[in-house]
């Protein structure tokens, strides 16, 4: 009982916190937190200035995924410990060469024993797995090409098929196990009102699907993550796919029960009970 309201006071607190990802006053005075605490780990009021600087991002927090570590700063600031902020020109045999940002030409080469390529990753790639559709539809062209479905969990042209944390339905504030089981009895219901029609097959509308994104995309213009480039977004379109632009609740709220005029079913049985 102890540990379920330790987890149900964490999820309200962090939740509470979803405010702050809204531009605004609780963004800014997070901002000012965030900075005079990261100018205190990197040395307080002896900090190098420039470290400093470079350490101190230009965008809103919450724009990129925050970082939940307790000495990231401290290691920049130790004097064994140099950070280059350069792009880097090449990757040499020998190490890396960076590009001078005043001078093109001017490059510098540093030596190197060990290069831990850190560049990121694909959080929607599905280059190692395959599904058609209807009408010749690819998993694959559906996520490469900005992908759009209905709650993030059925698409357009995939009868039968569902997602978990499908687009537009990761956070970047809370646990992705809610979501994951809000969609888990979302799609539950969904099936046995499938099973009452006695029907085969079950795709969203497409106008369901259309008027999803657009409230999606409205809400997503009012969050911090439009501010910077990050993971979260397309790397066709650069619309934010990956997050769910609202609180956990209204998602719950929102997929509690599967309406079945989203949804075509077929065959249309006569033995249907509805």
């Amino acid at each position: 009982m102890l540990m379920y309201l330790q987890r149900l006071m964490i999820y309200w607190v962090t939740e509470w916190r979803f405010r702050i990802w809204t531009p605004g006053s609780a963004n800014d005075e997070a901002r000012r937190l965030c900075t005079e605490q990261i100018k205190e780990k990197l040395g307080g009021d002896k900090a190098d200035a420039d470290l400093v600087e470079k350490c101190t991002p230009t965008y809103p927090p919450g724009c990129k995924r925050i970082l939940i570590i307790n000495n990231y700063y401290e290691t920049l600031a130790k004097e064994s410990t140099e950070l280059c902020t350069n792009p880097i020109a090449e990757i040499t045999e020998f190490g890396v060469t960076l590009k001078d940002t005043d001078d093109e030409k001017k490059k510098n080469e540093i030596p190197l024993d060990v290069l831990i390529y850190a560049t990121g990753f694909q959080v929607f790639d599905s280059s190692d797995s395959e599904s058609i559709g209807t009408e010749g539809a690819r998993l694959t062209d559906f996520r490469r090409d900005d992908p759009a479905s209905l709650y993030g969990i059925t698409a357009e042209k995939f009868p039968n098929f569902f997602f978990l944390l499908g687009p537009n339905t990761g956070l970047g504030h809370n646990t992705v196990v809610w979501m994951a089981e809000c969609q888990c009895e979302y799609i539950i219901d969904l099936m046995h009102k499938c099973k009452k029609r006695c029907a085969t097959k079950v795709i969203p509308k497409l106008s369901k699907v259309n008027a999803f994104m657009e409230l999606v995309n409205s809400e997503l213009k009012k969050k911090v993550w439009v501010f910077c480039d990050s993971w979260y977004r397309h790397n066709k379109t650069n619309r934010v796919f990956a997050l769910w632009p609202s609180s956990t609740p209204w998602y719950w709220w929102t997929i509690k029960s599967a309406r079945q005029s989203d949804y075509e079913f077929s065959p249309r049985n006569p033995k249907s009970k509805i």
